[in-house]
């Protein structure tokens, strides 16, 4: 085993990284780990490993350089050297990073040290995900709206009570994937209209990373985007192929269907006794159902964040003058988006009652 590998911010290590999930929470990332190993040309670190957010302090501090570490690098570094000339050359590690999406950084860490490594990113209709990350984050144990640190979904908006936003709560700010994405610069980002679209989280982004020196130029890397609908679509063998010629490996290869996979589990004391402070947990109380009159406040909002994503990716985003056959998507995509137009309680109301828990 070699010693760990400490790379260098401004060299590129692309021959080490064959490819990256990086996605956004609750978008199908859990669903590709489990299905794109299957396929023999591929291979992941069994666990998330997200080194663009390990390697921004490095960016940032270059005193920290030797925190920035990979284990996915690491593994690709020691199978590399212990492959000898004339053997069948090893199956390297890809990557997966359900939040890096979220981190500017991360798209100039890929720009700068992975220019070559293709890319997958997952988005969903931004109502959908909302509910699906809340109770994501209630299952997996977080404190419910009593105590005051989940914070219950209508004081995220209007006039009453501001919520602090922190990386790992399920805050709607998070749901903005359109602003995220536009820090690829695949489009001209030119006219007040398209600008308008992207909103205070873009501004905000942009004005810090000029402040910081961190603005992205020429990001290389092609990025295939999906909608997650299209993990479990009627279609679904020609999104895999779409896929898997993407990422360059056999298309004809036979895979097995996607089956959706969530992460993490309850954790098991906490469910049975509580937080240590005796207080009482109760999942199905603290879940949610989006669809509900008591959320339509938060609904109405999202639906906003919903439809100028839905515009932007498909005005602009699709349209890109600076991509230059960059972006890739499978056919049915556009389709997808667009229906984020649409409320998707209008649809869900005809088949459940008011007071059906849903989401995970």
């Amino acid at each position: 085993m070699l010693p760990p590998f400490y790379p260098s911010l401004h060299s590129n290590y692309s021959h080490l990284l064959p490819l990256a999930v990086i996605g956004f929470p609750k978008t199908g990332t859990s669903t590709m780990l489990r299905w794109l190993p299957m396929h023999p040309e591929l291979s992941f670190t069994e666990r998330e490993d997200c080194p663009s957010i390990y390697f921004a302090d490095c960016a940032n501090d270059p005193k920290k350089a030797k925190s920035c570490r990979s284990i996915t690098l690491d593994n690709n570094v020691n199978l590399l050297s212990a492959w000898e000339e004339g053997d069948e050359k090893p199956v390297l590690d890809s990557l997966k990073c359900p939040s890096s999406a979220e981190e500017p950084i991360t798209y100039k860490i890929f720009s700068q040290m992975f220019p070559s490594t293709p890319i997958i990113i997952g988005v969903r209709h931004p109502v959908l995900w909302f509910e699906s990350f809340w109770n994501f984050r209630i299952t997996k144990g977080s404190r419910y709206k009593d105590e005051g640190v989940v914070p219950w979904p209508d004081l995220f908006f209007g006039e009453g009570e501001k919520v602090e936003f922190r990386r790992n709560r399920a805050h709607p700010r998070r749901g903005h994937f359109h602003a995220f994405l536009s820090l690829m610069g695949f489009t001209t980002m030119d006219t007040v209209e398209e600008r308008d679209l992207l909103g205070p989280i873009y501004s905000g982004m942009y004005a810090k990373m000029k402040k910081h020196k961190n603005l992205i130029k020429g990001f290389k890397n092609r990025v295939f985007i999906y909608e997650t609908n299209q993990l479990s679509d009627d279609d679904g063998e020609a999104f895999k192929h779409s896929l898997l010629s993407f990422v360059g490996v056999d298309p004809t290869f036979s895979m097995p269907p996607m089956y959706k996979v969530v992460p993490g589990v309850a954790n098991a004391a906490y469910l049975t006794n509580g937080p240590k402070d005796g207080t009482e947990y109760d999942i199905a109380r603290n879940r949610i159902d989006i669809c509900s009159s008591e959320h339509d406040k938060a609904r109405e909002e999202l639906m906003v964040i919903a439809r100028n994503a839905s515009e932007w990716i498909i005005g602009y985003l699709m349209k890109g003058k600076n991509n230059e056959g960059q972006l890739v998507t499978a056919e049915g995509f556009k389709e997808k988006v667009e229906e984020w137009m649409i409320d998707p309680c209008v649809e869900r109301r005809k088949v459940y009652s008011d007071t059906t828990i849903i989401g995970g």
